[in-house]
């Protein structure tokens, strides 16, 4: 086994990767109204197991990706898509090649607010002058405890603030950002944190024993649907 390998070997359930898809399209048409039309120069960095790959190639545009995990690099590589492992920062890529770099879940695993800095430095760097950048974050005033239990992995606190300040730091001009839970976007998303604050783990074991196995189910479909931000930002010409 390798580090990253619990999520990477896990498969989805059918509800999560119908969940996953319809997202990762959301995702992706949010960032691509920022850019010119397509065909786009895309990069995504930590492609996972390719759900934002499938929603920008299936609008035309051409696809490349940095995967630090061996079993998804190898995975993506084999469906014939751009893909390089390594860790970053550095990107592996030359300066000014892309018209939209995209990283989902990304910036809470890196391991310091420095670490952070540079990736972003390097994030800026591999953009054209006026490219966007478009990041998609746990939040973690909403997640709370759970920010933490849902991986090991998890090193930086994010939250919009602090999206903002590291945008502003590293040269960015900050545009949006959109609060969802799951599919939930807009007002309706309230219905999921109103759902999260009242929900307690371990209380339907409590109730009802544990070979109930209730609350993993209900947990499962709690981490299927976190509150996250889509935030959005352009490079400025140098």
């Amino acid at each position: 086994m390798a580090y990253g390998d619990h999520y990477a070997k896990k498969q989805p359930s059918d509800l999560g990767v119908r969940s996953k898809s319809y997202l990762n399209r959301r995702f992706y048409r949010y960032a691509a109204q920022y850019c010119p039309p397509p065909p786009l120069k895309i990069l995504e960095v930590g492609a996972g197991h390719g759900f934002f790959a499938k929603a920008c190639i299936e609008a035309g545009n051409h696809y490349s990706a940095v995967e630090p995990n061996s079993f998804m690099s190898d995975l993506l590589a084999g469906q014939d898509l751009d893909v390089r492992q390594s860790l970053c920062p550095p990107i592996p890529f030359p300066a000014e090649q892309f018209d939209l770099v995209y990283t989902g879940y990304l910036l809470e695993y890196l391991p310091s607010s420095r670490v952070a800095f540079e990736f972003l430095d390097e994030v800026k760097r591999v953009l054209r002058p006026g490219g966007v950048f478009a990041n998609v974050s746990s939040d973690y005033l909403r997640m709370r405890k759970e920010f933490w239990n849902v991986s090991y992995l998890v090193s930086f606190a994010t939250t919009e603030r602090r999206i903002k300040q590291l945008l502003f730091d590293t040269g960015f001009h900050y545009l949006d950002t959109q609060s969802f839970a799951g599919n939930l976007f807009g007002p309706a998303r309230f219905l999921a944190y109103a759902f999260y604050s009242i929900y307690s783990y371990r209380l339907l074991d409590t109730l009802f024993g544990q070979r109930s196995k209730l609350d993993s189910r209900f947990y499962k479909l709690r981490v299927t649907f976190p509150e996250g931000l889509l935030s959005i930002a352009r490079k400025g010409a140098d």
